[in-house]
């Protein structure tokens, strides 16, 4: 459904599957990127940046905080959204997190 709706939005063309791309274009477009992005790591001002020493940070910490989001979930919203041209109202949900890890077969131990 998402890969139809990518279609019919025009995100998506026959050429970006067929293969039927300019790889010499595309090349220039990633020298380019990475050309912007190097000019603009030269003039940020890292220092805004930079972490204090004594703000309580620890890996352990951020992979307990990663832990808790993957199991308990950060949101989970749901709403109708109208297809304005087929007049269809489709439920689109959206979620981050709330594994059950029980139903993850490589995270069980099995006894």
């Amino acid at each position: 459904r998402v890969v139809g709706e990518a279609y019919l939005s025009g995100a998506v063309s026959d050429a970006d599957v067929e293969g039927d791309v300019d790889t010499d274009a595309e090349e220039r477009k990633r020298r380019v990127d990475a050309e912007v992005l190097a000019d603009f790591a030269r003039r940020v001002d890292r220092s805004r940046f930079a972490r204090k020493a004594g703000d309580g940070w620890s890996p352990s910490k951020v992979f307990e905080l990663y832990a808790e989001s993957a199991s308990r979930g950060e949101f989970h919203v749901t709403r109708d959204v109208e297809n304005t041209t087929s007049g269809d109202v489709l439920r689109r949900t959206y979620f981050h997190g709330g594994i059950d890890w029980r139903a993850v077969p490589s995270c069980v131990r099995r006894r």
